[in-house]
């Protein structure tokens, strides 16, 4: 049996996004109530293919480009499950915080259904943005363990420390990072605030329901901020520039993956499939290194590279660096138009809470931490940065604003 949508209540934020997949749309609080798409008929709209196997639809995060459709199957979830309950301990989910939402796979799968199926008590948390709200949400939630991004174990470790809440985060007993890349500092920081937690790195994509690789809490200190090997259930390898594949030690190359749990297709998007299979593998545009025990380490996304005058920049390379600044809470670096190098790096920077940046000494300190390439043309402070709902950055968006007012 082959479903489709038929109509689709969302808000105006979410409304141009959702447009290409529907006929007809609800816009709620927007002025008007129903906006149909012309340029899409509802035959368009069944392309979609739907059916009775399919569990769930997600919408990707679109950070370096356009949202693309995922539709998981019963069996991809089930799949998925098993292999996070072959990597994490049972007791992780007696009491777990929620900070990411439940609407994208990392929440739904990972920390609702998982703790569902242990039989677990999950506290869903608001979405504060100051550090010391969120520590004393936490702290009251009396919660054991917390699934998050590193922006959300940043403010989390900053609010705590401010607040003085030594004692609660000694209750911790696991933390689980996703979605994003960890940083060494950070990751320092949180085994600190944390002393009794174990901590688990992972990776994953909505295309892999989502959990992918996984590093256990035995190796976090040995191995740094690797994401691990991938889990059972899921086939890795590395695809290099020439186009060969490998998981030979030290190689480095385009992360792509196939599985249980893993799409063999986007819906409704055949320029899109063309593009992100090869031989059956989803390539996931996630660029990792490799080593000898098989164990990744994240450099970066292929579309985020900067090249500048011909030398590769991985803006998390960067990030990291100047996320070591204490006064520095987020950066995000992206590429500026530059007439002679093609490309420089740009950096966006949001400073904690009470603090001030002095750019003339942090130049002078990039220039000391990083190979002359990486140092950062210019810096912008701003008092936020765009991120998905997952957390990541919209590095799309910062590159675009820079294009609008034109180059270096």
């Amino acid at each position: 049996m082959s479903l489709s949508i038929a109509l689709i209540i969302t808000d105006a934020a979410w409304f141009k996004r959702l447009r290409p997949f529907i006929g007809a749309v609800i816009v709620v609080g927007a002025g008007h109530e129903v906006a149909r798409n012309a340029a899409l008929s509802m035959s368009d709209a069944n392309t979609l293919a739907f059916t009775q196997d399919h569990a769930v639809v997600f919408l990707t995060s679109g950070t370096t480009g356009i949202s693309k459709t995922v539709g998981l199957t019963h069996s991809n979830i089930t799949c998925n499950l098993e292999s996070a309950g072959r990597c994490f301990p049972e007791r992780l989910y007696e009491r777990t915080y929620v900070h990411v939402p439940m609407c994208h796979s990392y929440g739904f799968t990972l920390q609702m259904l998982a703790s569902l199926v242990s039989g677990g008590t999950l506290y869903i948390g608001g979405r504060h943005m100051l550090s010391t709200n969120l520590a004393h949400e936490f702290a009251a939630s009396e919660c054991t363990s917390v699934f998050g991004v590193p922006t959300m174990f940043r403010l989390l470790v900053d609010g705590m420390n401010r607040a003085g809440l030594a004692a609660e985060a000694r209750r911790v007993r696991y933390l689980v990072n996703g979605a994003a890349a960890m940083t060494d500092d950070l990751l320092k920081k949180m085994r600190a605030t944390f002393p009794n937690a174990l901590t688990f790195l992972t990776y994953g994509l909505s295309e892999a329901s989502p959990l992918v690789t996984s590093l256990s809490a035995s190796l976090t200190g040995r191995k740094g901020c690797s994401i691990g090997s991938a889990v059972d259930g899921v086939d890795l390898k590395l695809m290099t520039d020439d186009g060969q594949t490998t998981t030979r030690e030290g190689a480095v190359g385009e992360i792509i993956i196939r599985g249980g749990s893993v799409i063999t297709r986007y819906m409704g998007q055949s320029a899109a499939n063309s593009a992100a299979f090869h031989g059956g593998y989803l390539k996931t545009g996630d660029i990792a290194a490799i080593d000898s025990d098989g164990c990744l380490y994240l450099r970066g996304r292929i579309k985020e590279l900067i090249n500048r005058g011909g030398e590769k920049i991985y803006p998390g390379d960067v990030e990291e660096v100047l996320l070591k600044r204490t006064e520095i809470a987020e950066a995000a670096v992206v590429p500026l138009a530059h007439p002679l190098l093609g490309e420089v790096p740009f950096a966006f920077l949001k400073p904690f809470d009470g603090h001030d940046i002095d750019l003339a000494d942090l130049r002078k300190w990039c220039a000391l931490h990083l190979a002359p390439h990486e140092v950062p043309f210019d810096f912008e402070l701003v008092a936020d940065l765009p991120k998905t709902h997952t957390g990541k950055l919209r590095r799309n968006e910062l590159a675009a604003t820079l294009r609008k007012r034109g180059g270096a």
